[in-house]
């Protein structure tokens, strides 16, 4: 969801921004909107922009089984960002609108200085007065504050779009309403502005604050346990991962391999690790760059595939395979670390990916992914047998951590064959070499032939199960007779 509405945000602050009226006229519009004008910073002030900052850190850890959601994370993020960057925007000051997410999702009016200004900018092309009331003339509930949004109907889409996204990206999710059959009318929102105590109740009044109804809830950033105040988390992340260590060491910190050595005990994972190898693992976590062949040739190595009986081992592969991990800024793309490990905190930021952790390795080194991706597939095919048994989850994960990869390889010869609309975006960044390529061919019709095996155990297992269903029917029904009997011979 946070991606979708990412580029819908996307698309809102490209239109809002530009001042041709037709593309295919490539002439500037007269008399362009004042909503244009304030955010490009042409009604004598500073421009202003949208922070993605919180999508940027949310991101890193959602488990993209869809390779196409990570161009369009890498759309989103650099579209702001180089947008932040063109107009040199500073973070926390009078520049970043809708800054809803930096200050806990409690929408305060007085923290907006950004969409003060712009408001009072817009007003002022047609000589209304703001005043300290502006916050409802961004609400536009009242008749008497209805001007800004009549005047200017693509401010209220614009602030509707920013907000929804930004709704999404809360983690704390007692503010989302029950999921149900909701009409389509039931996500028009209706804003307006009270105190703070108004709308949560005692026992702190920090003053005015955006209230927005929809899906039947008065306030839509409002939980139902008392307080009733959105709590997110410090973390910046709705999930945490699952691929850091520091979730298995108990009260233990561990963000290097030099920490491991300090802790007294370590983790078991459920008896399918010894010491040694849970050490291994959790070292591999603290390298989140190069963590992912490590962690697959930890798995295929020996036999240690046996160890994929445990849902928290699957879930750390998983993650270790399809969080995207941080993101590289656009400006940095081809710049690369000089120190191992990194000398700055500048340079550890390079350590980052454009296009998450699983395209960029496949596009730089495809060999590995591939062939142990595969390899950890046989391996599970191997322990394959009725549905019935324990090892049907160990081959349906398999299978589903190589069709990631396959799909991954196959949206990068769809995109070098010009087949991805948003392909010159990937080619900025991933310059594949025709060996490259030779492999990533290979390694796609290796994982196919291996998947025309795990299909015929899928339907082995179908039919085992339409079996099992008639027998348990068939066992049913003669219950049931034989109860009938019961009853009517004692009657």
């Amino acid at each position: 969801k946070i991606t979708v509405f990412g580029a819908m945000a996307c698309v809102a602050d490209r239109v809002v921004r530009t001042k041709v009226r037709r593309a295919r006229d490539a002439e500037a519009e007269e008399g362009p909107s004042a909503l244009t004008e304030a955010m490009n910073g042409k009604l004598g002030s500073r421009p202003v922009a949208v922070d993605p900052n919180t999508f940027l850190v949310q991101s890193e850890t959602i488990e993209t089984a869809v390779p196409e959601l990570n161009l369009t994370r890498t759309a989103v993020c650099a579209y702001f960002s180089e947008v932040m960057s063109h107009y040199e925007i500073k973070r926390l000051k009078d520049e970043t609108l809708f800054d809803w997410d930096t200050f806990g999702w409690m929408m305060y009016v007085e923290r907006e200085k950004a969409l003060e200004r712009v408001v009072k900018q817009m007003c002022a092309q047609h000589l209304l007065e703001t005043g300290k009331e502006w916050g409802k003339l961004v609400a536009g509930k009242e008749s008497e504050f209805a001007y800004l949004v009549r005047t200017w109907p693509e401010f209220a889409a614009f602030r509707d779009i920013i907000f929804y996204w930004k709704y999404f990206l809360c983690t704390d999710l007692r503010v989302f309403p029950e999921t149900e059959g909701w009409s389509l009318q039931a996500a028009y929102l209706t804003w307006g502005v009270a105190s703070e105590s108004e709308i949560f109740g005692p026992p702190s009044n920090r003053g005015a604050i955006f209230q927005i109804s929809a899906f039947g809830e008065d306030h839509l950033l409002k939980t139902n346990e008392p307080n009733y105040r959105p709590k997110p988390s410090a973390s910046g992340h709705r999930y945490p991962s699952a691929a850091m260590a520091t979730k298995y060491t108990g009260r233990a910190v561990v963000r290097t391999e030099d920490d491991l050595l300090y802790l007294r005990s370590l983790p078991t994972f459920e008896d399918r690790l010894r010491p040694s190898d849970a050490e291994a693992l959790l070292s591999f976590l603290t390298v989140p760059y190069i963590r992912m062949p490590l962690m697959l040739a930890f798995f295929t190595s020996a036999d240690r595939v046996n160890c994929l009986f445990s849902e928290t081992l699957r879930s750390i592969l998983h993650a270790v395979v399809l969080e995207p991990g941080k993101f590289l800024l656009p400006g940095r793309w081809h710049e690369c670390p000089q120190m191992v490990p990194a000398a700055s905190a500048a340079e550890a930021e390079l350590l980052a990916t454009p296009f998450g952790q699983l395209l960029t390795e496949l596009a730089c080194s495809p060999k590995m992914p591939l062939s142990l991706s595969g390899r950890l597939l046989e391996l599970a095919l191997v322990l394959a047998n009725s549905v019935t048994s324990d090892t049907v989850g160990v081959v349906l994960f398999a299978v589903r951590i190589a069709v990631r990869v396959e799909s991954a390889t196959s949206l990068l010869l769809r995109a070098h064959a010009g087949g991805i609309p948003s392909s010159p975006l990937l080619a900025a960044s991933l310059n594949m070499s025709e060996s490259v390529l030779a492999e990533l061919r290979a390694g796609k019709q290796y994982l196919r032939r291996l998947f025309a095996e795990a299909f015929q155990w899928i339907d082995t297992w179908l039919d085992e199960l339409k079996e099992l269903i008639k027998k348990e029917a068939t066992g049913a029904q003669e219950m049931g007779v034989r109860q009938d009997a019961q009853k009517a011979k004692e009657a």
